[in-house]
């Protein structure tokens, strides 16, 4: 019977370490998704920032007493485009947020994302020459998906946008995309300082 009682007590034992285990993991995984959405909302208080303070400058310019016509055109142009990448990047976070809650599924036909991540790279010319970095892009064509295209491009701007920002002049950022059996794979490196083992894990 003293037999039987202590195998009992030792399994119960490995089950609560096993339990105490997983427990942890849970709690580190947690960890460092609270993390992540940390550095994402701080990533995007900075996208907000950006059209929001073309914004204001040009609704300065425009209560400019001798402004020409073609130059109130301008402006208010550039207000409109403004408002739009703004109202985009509103909406892809309202996106994610009902993702992370398992409330919506997008459902799109598929499409080139070579396409898709060129056009990204594009929106950032003129930040890349103006550091006159060297760009190199390898991206097999014909790979298609049918994820979220305003979702992946908000991934792809931040990470171009950190290349770019962290890379010193004259450096040089590889943007590649290839197809890993099923899986699609997307890298983008750059040749500044990196990230030590405390950001990486």
């Amino acid at each position: 019977h003293m037999n039987q009682l202590s195998k009992t007590l030792e399994k119960t034992i490995s089950e609560l370490k096993t339990a105490n285990n997983e427990l942890r993991r849970d709690i580190e995984q947690k960890e460092k998704i609270d993390e992540m959405r940390k550095e994402f909302l701080s990533n995007v208080s900075h996208e907000l920032k950006t059209p929001l303070a073309v914004m204001q400058n040009y609704a300065r310019l425009l209560q400019t007493s001798d402004l020409t016509e073609e130059n109130r055109q301008e402006y208010a142009k550039a207000i409109s485009q403004n408002c739009q990448q703004l109202t985009s990047l509103i909406t892809n976070i309202l996106k994610l947020n009902k993702l992370e809650n398992q409330q919506i599924y997008p459902k799109v036909p598929p499409y080139d994302l070579g396409e898709e991540l060129r056009e990204c790279l594009l929106g950032f010319e003129e930040a890349w020459s103006a550091k006159n970095l060297e760009l190199e892009v390898e991206i097999e064509d014909g790979i298609m998906t049918t994820t979220d295209g305003q979702l992946l491009s908000l991934i792809w701007n931040n990470f171009i946008s950190n290349a770019i920002k962290f890379t010193p002049e004259n450096g040089k950022i590889t943007v590649r995309l290839q197809k890993l059996g099923e899986l699609i794979q997307v890298s983008v490196q750059d040749s500044g300082c990196g990230m030590d083992e405390i950001t990486m894990s």
